[in-house]
């Protein structure tokens, strides 16, 4: 059947450590929860329209261009720098994951896309979902505890870090394309080139079409795929949230076409593409209806999309309902292949979008396919034939079902281009190898290996993250490369030969290696190796909030909680890694996913004497609707749920447990410090909708609805601080009648306790006696701050999700909130939510609003404002930390890791410059001039740059950096 195409509307923008044994016994758990965190990011944020997502791009282009972010371009708002602006990155740019038994590992945030350049094997890209692109140009760098490949950003400016798709063109490979909007957390629209690898960008543009049918056209919110035809570059395909789009004019903006591919319009989800070979394509499709990928699909071209025909022979005669999400790997540089007998496989879920349907094989370019038999663990199960297994089987991977439940989220298939018969499979938590096209498999990574740990048998495995997104291989210089790309980070393998010298883990190529297994090997023997110290500098980590010493800015501790890489914790001197202690590692103190986190004083004789007494020696951590806490400065932690639960040794899990805390509602659940407690011990945090009987539940009689807890005894016991509840229409009540979303403490009143719900902000006055309600005129609302030079507490600021009106104040205990926003000139960007808000505590016209493009103040009490500091992207930030003194602000970011802007010259040094100041990718003459012009200054001077700060031990600009960057002079950063 052949289709038609239908003109897409395309509109630019003029101006646009695992934890350790738990004292009860308990352990926490160790996997991350995507489909939890779907489900809860949805109950916070509601639904978000297009054309909200349309206005805050648009606001995050305008900033860039007014400050100057990531183009090299003089900033228009420069007058406006003052001393002491400059952010510092904190990292993590050395971020440690620790396996059982205890190995050091180097991860960074979500992998989205692995580009390998064509012609130059030192040149990678590797693109992320949160913390936009990256770049090497020195990828093959041999690694040792000190040196490897640089990284740098290349995507600071071009409205968001959240990316969803990237490709080059493979004959003329300094152009790029990159496609906005990562899947699965922030969907956002926009397609960009570059014809100077990733200097400068165009104008984002807007992929739209109704593909043939009748009223508005569809906005593509999230790229999935990028495609340009290796034979003709003037085709490019894209795979989006909304259907299928071609160009046959290289990509340029108004010449892509929305592909119409049903006779009912119907708009698809397209997932995946395949180039087969001369003019030949093949994608996979599902039914996004209803928010849902089902009914999936095939379909096939061999006229460079201008047709397409539905292709499901050899698949299940109920393909249609039976498979899902679908990602293609097709060898199409083997020489025997042809365009009619291109080798393509095909890894597919089930028709629920959970668990793994198979893997399909097609040796004519995807016309008919046969199936490999790696079934899905439910469906084998239940099959006549035994479930088929690898040769290296352990608990983890007992069989060939590599994607689990998750094959909505982690799929990952690559075939190696020297042979088609050697593919790699992707899963949750494993890594899969074939080298005789899909007949026999061996385990070749596992997330957590350790002989003695979770599976003694997969013990000679290498470590590689969970949750497998992205792979390429490398056939460039002196070593093929295989990469990888996870929820934490990038790994890769070296095709090294395999010898007497492979021993161990050291040097063995995932090509070749034998498999490791406890049933095969032996100490000494051979097993596949990976090196995770690729990740060292590329901060993306995916921050969900910081806790600092807000009373002594010198304190190192920092706290926070990061997606799928744990709560992590920077100590002093950053001494998490023994043979590479800097400032910007961070250590893995839980494991799982990392929300609220909490820090406090303890004196507890098990605490370090190095640590103890002193602020950040007591953390508190929540996860999945738990709380722990460490009394020894994060050595081990402990579940913290006394009198929230009556089992404190118990941990909620999925729908709850004998604690019955709704797992969806307490999903983020947040945790805040009482800073002026000066014995360290205050802290509190909000339990929703429990709904359980204390005798059959075991549960507190209180913990029925949605409550706050307190404990004054740092995290031993908790009390309900739910008393009184004054509602704004009249009338009491005894617990909160909406679920709740924040919790925010006075810091200079342990008493003044502040949280939210969807459209209300509660405050009281007298450690949770009474609460007062007080409805904000929009939301839904994110945070709340009281005015810390306002003693009586009448005096609250709150932020909001709604771009048009994302931050209020009241200063009559709530009767009355006046938006914030400021006017003219110094208005916030508008169509951009707030996520945090906090007052200086010595300064009522000081506010702090965190947004999700960045950090913004106002000094004159919310009239105006204007982005705060230089050199933090345009990234969500998504929890503010104000010292004491007012002299230093920490941030945590969601994509790039932690940052601090501290008008100080003695500051522990950040993550380090590359000098290249105008991003012109080339170490020229305009930087060695624009460092020598910064030589001697700190963070306390107004022109300081953390660009040029290439070395040293602390932030500034001195005679070493300058001679480390005339070393690069005429070379890349």
């Amino acid at each position: 059947m052949r289709f038609a195409r239908f003109v897409v509307l395309v509109l630019a923008f003029a101006s646009l450590a695992s934890p350790a044994a738990e004292e009860s016994g308990a352990a926490a758990p160790e996997r991350d929860d995507p489909r939890g965190r779907q489900q809860a990011r949805a109950l916070l944020d509601g639904p978000r329209s297009i054309e909200a997502e349309l206005a805050k791009l648009r606001a995050a282009h305008d900033e860039a261009r007014r400050y100057g972010i990531g183009r090299g371009t003089k900033s228009s708002a420069a007058t406006t720098r003052v001393p002491g602006s400059a952010w510092i990155n904190l990292g993590p740019s050395s971020g440690h994951h620790t396996t059982t038994p205890i190995e050091i590992h180097v991860d960074s945030g979500r992998a989205q896309k692995i580009v390998p350049h064509p012609t130059d094997p030192n040149v990678l890209y590797y693109a992320t979902s949160g913390g936009g692109v990256w770049k090497t140009f020195n990828a093959q760098a041999s690694i040792d505890e000190v040196n490897g490949p640089t990284w740098f950003p290349i995507t600071e400016g071009v409205g968001s870090l959240s990316i969803g798709a990237f490709a080059l063109d493979p004959t003329s490979p300094e152009n790029l394309f990159l496609g906005l909007g990562d899947t699965f957390d922030v969907q956002t629209p926009g397609f960009l080139t570059s014809n100077d690898g990733g200097a400068t960008w165009s104008d984002p543009v807007l992929l739209q079409s109704n593909f043939g049918g009748k009223g508005s056209p569809a906005t593509a919110t999230s790229v999935r795929d990028i495609v340009v035809a290796p034979d003709n570059s003037k085709v490019v395909m894209v795979a989006t949230d909304v259907g299928l789009f071609v160009s046959a004019e290289a990509g340029i903006a108004a010449s892509f076409l929305g592909v119409d591919l049903t006779l009912t319009h119907q708009r698809l989800d397209v997932w995946s593409i395949a180039w087969t070979g001369a003019n030949n394509w093949v994608v996979t499709t599902c039914n996004a209806a209803g928010g849902s990928c089902s009914g999936g699909d095939i379909w096939h071209s061999k006229d460079n999309g201008h047709t397409w025909d539905r292709t499901t022979a050899g698949l299940p005669q109920s393909a249609q309902s039976d498979v899902s999400r679908m990602t293609l790997a097709a060898a199409t540089t083997d020489p025997v292949s042809g365009p009619g007998a291109t080798r393509v496989y095909l890894l597919a879920s089930n028709g629920n979008n959970d668990d793994q349907k198979d893997v399909f094989l097609s040796n004519n370019g995807g016309l008919t396919w046969i199936s490999l038999n790696m079934l899905g663990s439910t469906a084998c199960l239940s099959s006549s034939s035994p479930c088929a297994k690898p040769s290296n089987p352990n608990a983890d991977q007992p069989d060939l079902d590599v994607l689990h439940d998750q094959s909505w989220y982690n799929q990952a298939i690559v075939v190696d281009p020297r042979n088609k018969n050697v593919l790699f499979v992707g899963g949750n938590l494993s890594l899969v190898r074939s080298v005789d096209g899909g007949q026999n498999w061996d385990v070749v990574a596992n997330w957590l290996p350790g002989l003695g740990g979770i599976d003694p048998q997969s013990g000679y495995l290498p470590y590689v993250h969970a949750d497998w997104h992205a792979m390429a291989i490398s056939t460039l210089g002196a070593h093929v490369i295989f990469y990888g790309g996870t929820d934490g980070g990038l790994f890769q393998s070296i095709d090294f030969p395999y010898s007497a010298n492979c021993v161990n883990n050291d040097t063995c190529s995932v090509f070749t290696a034998p498999a490791g297994s406890s049933s095969n090997l032996g100490a000494g023997d051979h097993s596949p190796s990976f090196d995770d110290r690729v990740n060292r500098g590329i901060v993306t980590h995916l921050a969900y909030s910081i806790a600092s010493d807000e009373h002594d800015v010198t304190n190192p501790i920092l706290l926070g909680g990061l997606q799928d890489n744990g709560t992590r914790l920077r100590s002093a001197g950053g001494n998490v890694d023994p043979l590479k202690a800097v400032p910007t590692s961070f250590n893995q103190v839980m494991a799982g996913d990392g929300f609220g986190v909490g820090i406090g004083i303890s004196n507890d004789t098990y605490t370090p004497a190095s640590c103890g007494g002193q602020w950040g020696s007591l953390l508190v951590g929540t996860l999945y609707a738990a709380l722990y806490r460490s009394i020894d400065c994060g050595q081990s932690f402990a579940v913290a749920m006394s009198g929230i639960c009556k089992q404190p040794n118990h941990i909620a899990t999925g729908s709850g447990g004998p604690c019955n805390v709704d797992y969806g509602s307490n999903f983020f659940m947040k945790a805040a410090s009482a800073m002026s407690d000066a014995n360290g011990h205050t802290f509190a945090t909000v339990i929703n909708n429990s709904s359980c009987s204390p005798t059959v539940n075991q549960c507190t009689p209180t913990s029925g609805f949605n409550n706050v807890f307190v404990t004054k005894n740092g995290a031993v016991s908790w009390a309900n601080a739910t008393g009184t509840i004054h509602l704004s229409g009249g009338g009491t009540a005894t617990h909160f009648p909406d679920q709740l979303r924040f919790v925010g403490i006075n810091p200079k009143s342990a008493l003044q306790i502040g949280v939210t719900d969807s459209s209300n902000a509660y405050f009281t006055l007298d450690g949770g006696v009474n609460w007062t309600q007080s409805p904000l005129p929009s939301g839904p609302v994110s945070s709340v701050a009281f005015d810390p030079n306002d003693g009586s507490g009448k005096t609250l600021w709150a932020s909001t999700r709604n771009g048009a009106r994302p931050v209020y104040q009241t200063i009559d205990s709530g009767a009355h909130w006046t938006l914030k926003a400021g006017s003219g000139t110094g208005a916030l960007p508008s169509g951009v939510p707030g996520n945090d808000v906090r007052v200086d505590p010595n300064d009522p016209l000081t506010i702090y609003l965190g947004t999700e493009i960045g950090l913004y103040r106002s000094i004159d009490g919310g009239s105006s404002w204007a982005r705060y500091g230089t050199g933090l992207p345009l990234v969500s930030v998504t929890e503010i930390n104000v010292s004491l003194d007012s002299t230093a602000v920490r941030v945590s970011t969601f994509g790039r890791g932690f940052w601090e802007l501290w008008a100080t010259s003695g500051s522990l040094a950040g993550v380090f410059g590359n000098g290249d100041f105008d991003h012109s990718q080339i170490i020229d003459g305009i930087d060695i001039i624009r460092e020598a012009a910064l030589l001697g200054t700190t963070p306390v001077d107004a022109d300081y740059d953390s660009t040029g700060n290439l070395s040293g031990t602390v932030n500034g600009i001195d005679d070493q950096d300058m001679a480390a960057l005339i070393v690069k002079f005429g070379g890349r950063p």
